[in-house]
């Protein structure tokens, strides 16, 4: 029969040597504590033998002082300490020394299979995560590798800085050109296989494509002594220049017989010498030169980036600097909040909608034609969102004893948020910023209805109805027989570089100003550095060696007076 110990007389006795009942209460437990660790000097107090019974008597009390709740000491079991001990709290209950080693087992074993669980979690995680990273990865290479396969021989300067209508050019016919049938011209050099060239006229014509990918038929070369050399401009009365390979749009002359023979750009360049060789009498000559540029679409985005980005940091920082430093926190800012994170996820395409209905008669003087600045103010409410979110960010991570320090050297609130801490959250606005330009320029489906889709080569800031390069895309894609994945690809490609280099200029920016962040030298920082440390040795070294030489020739020339002076 196990020991059961009264530890409610002992308390009671503890009570009656003056100490109040929360006092008994700790003495107790420190007494119980004592027995649990083996303290000899309470074995005769508590009736105890051993360490053993001490240890039972230790838990009985303290589970009593607890609640009656068994409290279990925190002992590593090992075959050396484990005895056959009670842990009794009532009569008849107790642990015996098999019971405590398959527990000790059994925790052990659930512990490792625990561990094991966990590293096989950790491992599926870190797969999962890897493979996630790796299709994201392959998907963006595809994408930009797709638009340099595809728009890469289309990207060019020409490209970027040309119209994207062809300039038509119609001759000045007023009498129609007849052919010398007494004359014949030569080829100026060997022809190719997409080359024919008439004799009879003077005149090379090769086979080629347009920037949409559709067949086209150029004016490679004209003799200088063919009529078609002296042919001017209708409009400019400018001679034509055949260096710049005019398209054919249209030519047409009479045979012998009266007919009328005419062909245009679908034609191939044999055909096409075939029948001109045909005629007797040309009164036509009409050619076209450039298109396909997207000149006009490129200054409306850059216009576009400008003007929305004009608009809309005034109002996003000041919201931002009201909301991290003035605001309160009560319901109407925890709306204002959840207003902000709503605009977020409105669709685009709601704002092109409310562009429409509220930008374009306000922009547009009471008309119905979308310019960019209507645009730009639609744009402008799409990206607020993105700019206060990251600028009261900015604003947050900046330790606030730069602040404190401000106001105990007697700044005011207002000197503190626009000399010290907004100068400060620099990196983080333009951060902002950059996501919000990157948002511009890949905007769309807003700027259909705001400003329209008329790509326009001439822009300014009223201009109605100038397509961005993002609407460019759309347009050249959507509703065509043909769609012109070519320019579409190229213009993509643009887009990705203006990207590119707008988010390498914002980090280096943001780089430079921020002060809290510490600066890891990066390997092109570290090569340069090496370079102008060799480079500054080696100029020393040169100058010491010419300092040495320097100084022997002034010694040697101060040793040749010497000799004379001593010889006179």
């Amino acid at each position: 029969m196990t020991r059961v110990i009264d530890t409610e007389s002992l308390l009671q006795a503890k009570i009656a040597e003056g100490l109040s009942e929360q006092d008994a209460r700790k003495a107790l437990k420190r007494d119980a504590k004592k027995l649990f660790n083996g303290d000899s000097s309470l074995f005769e107090t508590y009736g105890v033998k051993d360490s053993s019974e001490a240890m039972r008597v230790s838990r009985q009390i303290s589970a009593y002082l607890d609640g009656d709740a068994l409290a279990l000491a925190e002992t590593d079991y090992t075959d050396v300490d484990i005895k056959d001990l009670s842990d009794t709290v009532e009569n008849g209950f107790s642990y015996t020394s098999e019971e405590k080693k398959a527990s000790y087992d059994k925790i052990f074993h659930d512990k490792e299979l625990n561990r094991k669980k966990r590293i096989f979690s950790d491992i599926i995680k870190n797969i999962i995560t890897y493979i996630c990273a790796a299709i994201s990865l392959i998907v963006l290479i595809l994408i930009v590798y797709y638009c340099f396969a595809t728009g890469g021989s289309t990207f060019s300067w020409p490209f970027i800085t040309g119209d994207n209508s062809a300039h038509k050019i119609t001759t000045n016919l007023a009498e129609r050109i007849h052919v010398n049938p007494e004359v014949t011209y030569e080829s100026p050099s060997e022809i190719l296989d997409n080359e024919a060239f008439s004799e009879k006229w003077g005149i090379m014509f090769a086979e080629g494509e347009k920037k949409d990918g559709s067949h086209d038929l150029i004016i490679t070369y004209v003799d200088p002594n063919s009529p078609f050399y002296t042919l001017t401009d209708k409009e400019t009365g400018d001679v034509l220049d055949y260096s710049n390979n005019y398209s054919v749009m249209n030519i047409g002359g009479l045979s012998e017989e009266g007919e009328i023979v005419a062909f245009n750009r679908d034609a191939s360049a044999s055909d096409a010498v075939e029948k001109i060789d045909n005629a007797v009498t040309i009164y036509s000559f009409i050619v076209e030169i450039g298109g396909f540029g997207i000149k006009g679409p490129l200054i409306a985005t850059l216009w576009m980036v400008l003007f929305s980005l004009l608009f809309s940091l005034p109002l996003g920082i000041g919201a931002a600097i009201y909301l991290a430093y003035y605001a309160k926190k009560n319901k109407i800012t925890a709306v204002i909040r959840s207003m902000i994170d709503m605009i977020s996820g409105i669709p685009s395409i709601i704002f092109g909608l409310a562009g429409a209905v509220i930008f374009i008669p306000i922009f547009s003087g009471g008309g119905a034609t979308g310019t960019i600045l209507s645009g730009a103010a639609t744009l402008a409410c799409m990206v607020l969102p993105t700019i206060i979110k990251n600028t009261e960010e900015a604003i947050n991570v900046i330790p606030s004893s730069l602040k404190h320090a401000s106001l105990a050297l007697g700044a005011s609130q207002t000197q503190t948020v626009f000399k010290v801490i907004l100068p400060n959250s620099v990196p983080g606005i333009l951060t902002g910023g950059l996501l919000a330009t990157g948002r511009i320029v890949g905007e769309s489906a807003a700027l259909i209805f705001a400003t329209g889709a008329v790509i326009s080569d001439t822009v300014g800031p009223n201009q109605s109805s100038a397509a961005t390069l993002a609407v460019y895309i759309w347009r050249s894609v959507s509703g065509q027989e043909n769609p012109n994945y070519r320019s579409t690809a190229a213009a993509a490609i643009l887009i990705l570089i203006v990207v590119l280099l707008l988010n390498i200029t914002v980090k280096l920016i943001a780089s430079k100003l921020d002060k809290f962040t510490s600066k890891k030298q990066s390997w092109m920082a570290k090569i340069i550095v090496k370079v102008k440390e060799k480079y500054i040795a080696h100029k020393e070294a040169k100058k010491a060696i010419l300092s040495v030489g320097q100084t022997n020739e002034i010694k040697a020339v101060i040793e040749e007076k010497e000799g004379e002076n001593n010889n006179e």
